[in-house]
């Protein structure tokens, strides 16, 4: 069984032939939007072996999403789609269309969070203006899974700075461990783990203060949450609104009471 921990670079593989399963792992990782993405890939022994390069290819096309979501969401780069239509240099028509995609996630997730998630923020230059930082790597990390999902045979755990998707592929062999563990690494100290998930078929994010500080703002006052957790993990089906409302979780704790997801989406692990 995998262990992947919310931290960077969260994922440590078990060798599955210490437990004599027919099945074995392969990891990748690549350093795109701003941090370690780590891709873990388990298959029946033999195919890790005579498919390595299609499995190989595969890899490469997940991460190629990614950094395609970096080129065009990317703050912190002055040559992204989002940043050149923030300046005016470029109309949004014109720009990729998965600009327009996200935007429309955006407004989704300010409506159905009550206005507890807001992509209306002041970015790393200094203006304010339309900013889907707390949605897009979920949103992204979803993009790249389905890449995955149309490989047959794999089961995988695609990890993001802690936030995960595990999935499989058609007719993957039921042999194969479907299930991912996950310790929840204390914000307050990376190196505790304070609790541990088991994850299947499914999607985790964290939100809170161990990484980044007092980064989450609440949206109806301006200014950084006050929250009483220092994280917040919510496990779905999806990523892209599990991200969403981990972060609205974090500012309030009853986001998700009387939401029309709150089926498909709990809080599943907190700290104070």
């Amino acid at each position: 069984m995998t262990t992947a921990v919310t931290a960077p670079i969260a994922v440590r593989t078990t060798d599955a032939v210490r437990t004599r399963a027919p099945w074995s792992t392969r990891a990748f990782v690549e350093h795109t939007m701003g941090m370690a993405i780590s891709l873990h890939v388990r298959a029946l022994s033999i195919d890790l072996e005579r498919r390595s390069d299609e499995f190989a290819a595969a890899a490469e096309r997940a991460f190629a999403a990614l950094r395609r979501a970096d080129a065009v969401f990317s703050t912190y780069r002055a040559d992204s789609d989002l940043m050149q239509v923030r300046r005016g240099e470029l109309a949004e028509a014109d720009a990729d269309p998965w600009l327009a995609e996200i935007r429309a996630v955006a407004d989704e997730a300010t409506s159905v969070t009550g206005g507890l998630f807001t992509a209306d923020l002041v970015g790393p230059d200094g203006t304010r203006g339309f900013d889907p930082t707390g949605v897009v790597k979920g949103w992204a990390i979803e993009r790249a899974a389905d890449v995955l999902r149309a490989v047959p045979g794999i089961v995988f755990c695609l990890n993001a700075g802690g936030d995960m998707v595990t999935a499989s592929g058609p007719c993957a062999d039921a042999r194969i461990a479907r299930t991912w563990r996950v310790g929840i690494a204390d914000p307050r100290d990376a190196r505790r783990i304070t609790t541990t998930l088991d994850l299947t078929d499914g999607a985790l994010a964290t939100s809170g203060t161990g990484q980044r500080g007092a980064h989450i703002l609440d949206p109806r006052s301006g200014r950084p949450a006050e929250s009483p957790f220092s994280s917040v993990t919510v496990v779905g089906p999806d990523l892209t609104w599990a991200d969403v409302w981990a972060t609205a979780a974090f500012v309030d704790p009853d986001a998700l009471a009387f939401s029309r997801m709150a089926a498909s989406y709990r809080m599943a692990a907190f700290t104070h």
